[in-house]
């Protein structure tokens, strides 16, 4: 049994890797994530059922990216039909949804929650850090162990995010790469997963507190109050980009956390890291074909498991030079008043992103003083009888004072 799960997992990776070279637009990390989230959902699934699955859903992938949906429909049906035919092999939680009509199904599959962990595994440590053949079994089988490794994980941590998984299967094989060098190699990855260990919890711990506060920072504000959040964190880190694109970017980043907030605890991370990493991958694909600045290069190089902590850490963008001031950027007409109102909002959306792109360094006190005497501008404008006039007059005293706060001179 040993040799023929082996044999799968090397076809399954095999395959992941044959997939993704012919259909670049299926980025690999993003499908080894997904045999990630498979394993996650059914645990107790064997390797050889795991392999189908996968295997499977990386073509029908490859179907419905090309457009073909007739065969992407008929092979979503194939596939949730077998999980349904081999409900005790899968899972306890889709009962109800195979019970359903053909479409529903599908989708309810999908949707469905993980299921519960298999009673009675025996310790990782047990095979990844206490068996003295652990780098017999690495250097033999590289692929195949690290796989089964990421295999054994995933069930085990179902509160945990595919990306997060992928982190710490990497962490493992680099420990593992230093130390079946050594002389002592059980000695080695002994204290080295311990401290790794460590190292885990407080990055897990670290996670835990980022989205924490995130959804802290959503419930207080606000939908509308988060996206700005977003929009200012993001402008600063990337004050190349265009305001249409910062926003873009930022009301995606700001979904992500509406969605994710309403899960329960031990979900947000999974829904968040998820989401986000989508969010990212599209952001670096633009950034190959414009470079954005070195530190949002370096994330995107970054490997696909890295990604979110790296733009999560990355800081102001200092070694931006921002551009001269321009008034008009700053004037405002009586159309302001007048637009649909999701116009008005792309408006101040813009006018915020303008006025950090002045200086990416600009306090949150002195950022919060000029949107708020804007928004008191527009407000007081808007209710003026002469629109226009209004603007004529509160204009030039907003300019002033954006160029006095922020230190502009000669302008």
């Amino acid at each position: 049994m040993l040799v023929v799960t082996h044999v799968v997992l090397y076809f399954l990776f095999s395959h992941i890797y044959e997939v993704s070279r012919r259909h670049p637009f299926l980025y690999a990390p993003t499908i080894l994530a997904l045999a990630v989230e498979v394993d996650q959902k059914f645990p107790k699934a064997s390797f050889p059922e795991i392999h189908k699955i996968v295997k499977e859903i990386t073509h029908l992938h490859v179907e419905c990216c090309a457009g073909d949906m007739i065969e992407c429909t008929d092979d979503r049906i194939e596939i949730v039909n077998y999980i349904c035919s081999k409900q005790d092999v899968f899972s306890s939680k889709i009962k109800n949804c195979c019970e359903m009509p053909v479409v529903e199904r599908s989708e309810c599959v999908v949707r469905a929650g993980f299921d519960d962990t298999p009673e009675g595994l025996p310790l990782l440590a047990e095979k990844y850090v206490e068996d003295k053949e652990v780098c017999k079994h690495f250097a033999a089988e590289h692929d195949v162990f690290m796989a089964q490794f990421l295999y054994d994980y995933s069930r085990r941590h179902p509160e945990f995010s595919a990306q997060m998984l992928l982190r710490i299967a990497k962490g493992y094989e680099a420990i593992l790469e230093v130390c079946c060098k050594t002389e002592n190699p059980s000695e080695c990855y002994s204290h080295a997963v311990s401290s790794t260990e460590e190292k885990l919890r407080s990055y897990i711990q670290e996670t835990q507190e980022i989205v924490k506060t995130n959804c802290a920072l959503h419930a207080s504000l606000g939908e509308n109050g988060f996206l700005k959040a977003m929009l200012v964190r993001y402008t600063k880190k990337m004050p190349q980009v265009s305001p249409e694109t910062l926003i873009e970017i930022s009301k995606k980043m700001a979904a992500v956390g509406s969605k994710c907030c309403h899960e329960t605890e031990s979900r947000r991370i999974p829904c968040s890291e998820r989401h986000l990493s989508v969010v990212i991958q599209n952001m670096c694909m633009r950034q190959e074909a414009t470079p954005i600045n070195e530190k949002v290069t370096h994330c995107c190089d970054d490997s696909y498991a890295d990604r979110i902590p790296c733009f999560t850490k990355m800081g102001v963008d200092e070694s931006y030079k921002p551009p001269q001031f321009t008034p008009e950027l700053f004037t405002f007409h009586e159309d302001l008043c007048t637009a649909p109102a999701e116009t008005q909002q792309i408006k101040q959306l813009t006018f915020l992103v303008n006025l950090i792109k002045l200086k990416v360094t600009i306090t949150d006190e002195q950022l919060q003083k000029i949107f708020t005497d804007f928004t008191g501008m527009v407000e007081k404008c808007c209710k003026a009888e002469q629109h226009e006039a209004c603007f004529g007059v509160e204009d030039p005293k907003l300019i002033a004072e954006i160029k006095a706060i922020l230190g502009i001179v000669g302008v």
